[in-house]
């Protein structure tokens, strides 16, 4: 039987990383195959692109050769690993898919925004079984980051964009994918402990999966 795509979304800050662990945990422990991938990155040749896209001294990085670079390493996994191991019967997950190009590089650039037609036609088509998407407060997110040990060229950018991103996550839901994506589910984590996002994401996978 063919495996389910589910992709994890979401502002900086939210809990994206937090969720996904818990998540395999127990997935795993109820006996479900899993395979987990990053975005960028899952293969060596993403890996290198994720080098470049996130590194911090690229602040020059123009925009098109950004989204270029994001979707060259999202087709590489796509058909390196992941159509594979959904026909092999595994459950994908996902952290992050084409919904970050459409947010970050198109509906909160600004000025060097991307279009959005011209972020799909370069992706993968493959629309995910369930799409899990966290925001946050964005000054509670970037009081979050502060607290990791590594940051990349994306974390530290302003707090304005982060507001951007955030407002972009919840038009993207209500208004750019309700139509292609059947099981979308939004979660607002600013004032939310951990263990209650991961426990009302894993009720969310467990119907549809």
């Amino acid at each position: 039987m063919m495996g389910k795509l589910i992709v994890i979304e979401g502002s900086d800050g939210a809990g994206k990383s937090t969720l996904l662990l818990d998540l395999i945990t127990e997935l795993k422990l109820n006996d479900h195959k899993i395979k987990l991938y990053r975005e960028p990155g899952g293969t060596i040749i993403s890996e290198q692109i994720r080098n470049v896209v996130l590194n911090k001294a690229n602040t020059n990085i123009n925009a098109k050769t950004e989204v270029l670079l994001f979707a060259a390493a999202r087709v590489q996994l796509m058909e390196e690993k992941i159509m594979n191991d959904l026909i092999s019967g595994y459950n994908v997950i996902l952290d992050r898919y084409i919904y970050s190009s459409i947010v970050y590089q198109g509906l909160s650039a600004g000025d060097n925004n991307i279009s959005i037609d011209f972020i799909k036609m370069i992706n993968p088509v493959k629309n995910p079984d369930i799409l899990i998407i966290l925001t946050v407060d964005p000054e509670v997110g970037l009081t979050r980051i502060g607290k990791r040990n590594v940051s990349n060229r994306i974390d530290n950018k302003t707090l304005k964009f982060h507001q951007l991103v955030n407002e972009g996550y919840e038009h993207l839901a209500e208004n750019i994918i309700k139509d292609e994506v059947k099981n979308i589910f939004t979660l607002d984590t600013t004032k939310l402990e951990p263990k209650d996002v991961f426990l009302q994401c894993l009720y969310y996978v467990n119907k549809h999966i």
